[in-house]
């Protein structure tokens, strides 16, 4: 049965402004009760005021790196984002159970396969590890990403997706869809609703050519896809999906879509030659 250990902490990066990813020193002789699946994830445990906290975070890095990291965006009133992205530095020790999980996927170098992954904010996590992990070990394998944030400012792992889809450029494909910015393009802004799927399924990829559906993120979405998708005609044995949940009260959970604002201003901005448009909301 398994059972929690002490892991020091051995690397932080700040992600975005709200999140935070850590990695672990596993020992050696821990190593392989911490062997992992592509997807799966930690429980990590602490005492906070006095009570008893465990949370679930995915893994976000892939067997082949040598690494046990994680990601963990900072949710307003949540106890353990807060401390984790306010409060652990480098050194300090954690309490954490061996992977488990079954959001996962077994990697083949004889498979040639077409995987495609929906994800939002930081379900990200499992689908990084998920991706790498084909990238990687599956020479012939294709992946597609639609990533779903608010803002540019919001997504995780920017710089290491932009660096995958350089290093994998004719197997990687990588789509950022905005929800409170412009992205130039009608169908990657707003929400991926049921219509704008079956776009994407027009345009942007194939479903005849998709072996696997990986979906992660929060549950309203996530439902909205993988009942699109199989009204396209997907079967749902090929749809592998995971809730994500901000470990908050049911009835305090925020709503995944923010209610907009007044606009005082649109604004345009260019990062590295990509052009974004947003609407700046008055202070409510």
């Amino acid at each position: 049965m398994s059972r929690f250990h002490s892991l020091k902490i051995k690397d932080i990066r700040q992600e975005t402004p709200e999140c935070v990813s850590l990695a672990f020193e596993v020992p050696e002789s821990l190593r392989e009760e911490f062997s992992f699946l592509p997807g799966q994830h930690l429980t990590l445990k602490t005492i906070l005021d006095g009570e008893d906290v465990r949370r679930n975070y995915s893994l976000c890095s892939c067997p082949s790196e040598n690494e046990w990291r994680i990601a963990i965006k900072k949710i307003p009133g949540g106890k353990f984002s807060t401390y984790a992205n306010e409060q652990l530095k480098v050194g300090d020790s954690i309490e954490v159970m061996p992977p488990i999980g079954k959001f996962t996927c077994k990697t083949d170098p004889a498979q040639a396969k077409h995987c495609l992954a929906f994800a939002a904010g930081s379900g990200i996590t499992p689908v990084m590890s998920i991706l790498k992990a084909v990238l990687k070990n599956e020479p012939e394998s294709l992946f597609t990403l639609f990533y779903i944030n608010q803002r540019t400012d919001t997504i995780i792992f920017k710089e290491e997706l932009e660096n995958l889809k350089n290093l994998y450029l004719q197997r990687f494909s990588l789509h950022h869809i905005l929800t409170k910015e412009d992205t130039g393009s009608d169908l990657l802004s707003g929400r991926p609703t049921p219509e704008k799927i079956r776009q994407l399924a027009k345009t942007l990829f194939d479903l005849e050519d998709v072996d696997e559906y990986y979906i992660c993120g929060p549950e309203e979405m996530i439902h909205g896809i993988k009942d699109t998708l199989q009204e396209l005609g997907v079967d749902k044995d090929r749809i592998h999906y995971e809730l994500f949940t901000t470990g908050q009260k049911t009835t305090d959970r925020p709503k995944w879509t923010a209610p907009a604002g007044a606009v005082a201003a649109r604004v345009t901005i260019t990062i590295d030659g990509n052009t974004f448009t947003f609407n700046q909301s008055s202070p409510e």
